[in-house]
Order: structure tokens, then C-alpha cells, then sequence
């Protein structure tokens, strides 16, 4: 079976990925969201989808990521470069303290492979981008991160909704359909039971939630962007685009 050779930033070191479980390659975006039950933490957001990060930082060494490997169940690894895939022969024996997060190891070139235990990747520890601003541009840091906006995809349209203003981002399988009107139905968020809004017949993957109102999307994507208001609406230029600003008192019309 080919595997996926990945280096870590060590010299010596580098982790396997067999073929089968590799979905695609993704670069380093990341964003912060409430993600429902667990707090608040880092996930990488790629086409609509979004993937929790880990990495072999204290497992292995504590390497540069610039770009993740997407697997096929749904976690995305932090690797400094891919190198190719490539058949490997040359087994030795694996420590074992490494037999959690690996299942065998291979010579490799004046170094080592670690093969990727799929069943094991959630043990891996959870991993995060520091990434360095260029000097030119620390002055509009925070201008930038305050024009986070997410576009949402729901029924054929588009929304946007501020980052600042979402509480939580759910899976759409949490929620308690009740069809009627724009009532899509209920989710509990927070211990509160939030109603989830929509004018047209969706199949969401994903609930946006803005405090005690939710809306749902087929998928989204992130870009900065300034809200413009024009005759007391918010809309925000995407393309040739003018997409309206949801915010809670907004969706509330729409009960």
C-alpha cells in the first residue's frame, strides 16, 4: 500500500499516512468558533467543511505546520510539507510509548517513518497556528479580525452573518425538526432551547446559531469583508455580490 510521507519540521523524523485515508490536502486557515459542548477551540475550515486540528507536537517534536492533511474521518493533521507518496519496506521496531498514536515504523532515507494509527487519531493532541503578522501590517490587525464574517449557503441564497455575533456552530442532526412555515424546529444550546429559522426547504449540514435564534446552512465559507448599511439594512460586497447582514433581531422577522 503507497503511503503518504509527511515532513514534520524535524530532521530525522516524519509521519506515514496510508493512501486509503488520506481525503485531500488543505492549507493552514484556521478560526476560532463555540463549538457546541466543548467550549471554544480551533478548527480548520476548508470548502464549507470543518475539520478539528491535531498534530504530533509532544508526541514527536514541535515542527512548523503549514498545510494539513484531511482524513477521511474527519480530523485534519498539522504537517510542514508533503514530500509524496512511496512504498515502504525496510520495517524496524516501534517504541513502545509511540503504539498509541502509530502502528509500525520504517527506515526512511537517513531517518524514520511513523505509520498513522487511523483509529488513534483522536488521541492526538489538539494543535493551533501562531501565525506571524509582517510589520507593515500590525497596525490593521485588529480592524482585520473585526470584519470576520461568515457566508452562509441556505436554500440557493446567501447570507452574512459577523463572526462576533455567533454564539455556536451545531451539527445538523442535533436539531428537533418541526416543518411549519419558517419554523425549521428546535436545538438546545446553552441548556436553552433555541427555535432554528428558514425560509426555504433545506437539508442543512450545519446550524448557525446567533443568541437565542438559529439559522441553518448547507455550508459556509469565511472571508473579512466590512459591512456597509444603506437605508438601515447591513449588507457586505462579495464578488459582484450584495449580501445581507443576519443578525438575531433580524431572523426574528422572519417568525
Amino acid at each position: 500500500m503507497k503511503i503518504l510521507i509527511c515532513d514534520i519540521g524535524l530532521e530525522r523524523e516524519f509521519i506515514g499516512i496510508e493512501e486509503t485515508a488520506v481525503k485531500k490536502l488543505a492549507e493552514a486557515k484556521t478560526f476560532s468558533i463555540p463549538w457546541s459542548g466543548s467550549g471554544s477551540q480551533k478548527v480548520l475550515e476548508d470548502s464549507g467543511e470543518i475539520y478539528p486540528m491535531v498534530g504530533v507536537k509532544g508526541v514527536l517534536g514541535d515542527g512548523e505546520i503549514r498545510i494539513f492533511v484531511i482524513l477521511k474521518s474527519g480530523y485534519a493533521i498539522g504537517i510542514s510539507s508533503v514530500i509524496g507518496y512511496e512504498d515502504l519496506s525496510d520495517e524496524i521496531k516501534l517504541s513502545e510509548n509511540l503504539e498509541v498514536y502509530f502502528k509500525k515504523a520504517y527506515r526512511y532515507d537517513e531517518g524514520v517513518v511513523y505509520i498513522l494509527r487511523e483509529e488513534s487519531v483522536e488521541n492526538l493532541p489538539r494543535v493551533d497556528i501562531s501565525r506571524s503578522v509582517p510589520q507593515s501590517e500590525e497596525e490593521n490587525v485588529d480592524r482585520v479580525q473585526d470584519r470576520e464574517i461568515l457566508i452562509l449557503h441556505v436554500g440557493g441564497e446567501k447570507y452574512a452573518v459577523r463572526m462576533e455575533d455567533i454564539s455556536e456552530i451545531s451539527d445538523s442532526t442535533r436539531v428537533n425538526i418541526f416543518d411549519l412555515g419558517n419554523l425549521y424546529g428546535f436545538v438546545k444550546s446553552s441548556k436553552n432551547v433555541v427555535a432554528v429559522l428558514s425560509k426555504w426547504k433545506v437539508e442543512p449540514k450545519w446550524i448557525v446559531i446567533l443568541g437565542s435564534i438559529g439559522v441553518p446552512c448547507e455550508s459556509f465559507e469565511i472571508l473579512s469583508a466590512e459591512a456597509v448599511e444603506v437605508d438601515g439594512r447591513e449588507f457586505v460586497v462579495y464578488g459582484d455580490e450584495q449580501i445581507d447582514v443576519l443578525s438575531e433581531e433580524e431572523l426574528r422577522r422572519w417568525i
